[in-house]
């Protein structure tokens, strides 16, 4: 039997309503849940599989910016699921964004 891996599984907590920022290529993903991020359920302190959507914010490793707009890169508008990604963005940051969805999106972004 495989087991699937997901981005679930290298969250690490390291307060009760924030997860270490995942390094994926030449980004920085913030992979947030907590009652006061853009999540479902909005509660603090589950484990990571525990929560269906996260707000994620991206930075370039080593950016001058703390945040990106993921839509002025063409390395993101080039992503296959940009459309739906594009749907939670909400300012700097992307809420409600679905388990799946992020996995495509980190996967994509190892390739870049």
């Amino acid at each position: 039997m495989t087991i699937k891996k997901t981005f679930t599984d290298e969250l690490q907590r390291i307060a009760p309503h924030m997860f270490k920022a995942l390094a994926v290529g030449d980004y920085m993903l913030s992979i947030q849940a907590s009652s006061g991020h853009y999540c479902s359920p909005r509660k603090d302190s589950l484990m990571p599989h525990q929560y269906e959507c996260f707000e994620i914010a991206i930075w370039r490793e080593g950016g001058k910016s703390r945040y990106m707009n993921a839509a002025q890169s063409s390395v993101f508008r080039a992503f296959p699921r940009w459309e739906e990604l594009k749907q939670c963005q909400s300012s700097v940051v992307f809420g409600w964004v679905p388990e799946d969805l992020i996995n495509d999106l980190i996967n994509y972004l190892k390739t870049k």
